[in-house]
């Protein structure tokens, strides 16, 4: 993998990852506030944010500049 390939990867993940944390985050809020546990939903967001944001940190730590 070139570095302009590490880079395209965290311009693409990174932005998409934290979306899905900030989401995750008020879905758990929201369901806290009403008494609920979290929808499922929102915990598989979660996941995909977290791995989306762990990508971007190995691809930079490997291949970035």
């Amino acid at each position: 993998m070139t570095p302009v390939q590490a880079d395209w990867l965290s311009i693409v993940f990174a932005p998409i990852g934290v979306i899905a944390l900030v989401t995750s985050f008020f879905a758990r809020r929201s369901a806290t506030r009403r008494g609920e546990s979290m929808p499922a939903w929102g915990t598989a967001v979660q996941g995909v944010g977290m791995v989306l944001v762990m990508c971007v940190a190995l691809i930079n730590m490997a291949w970035g500049t």
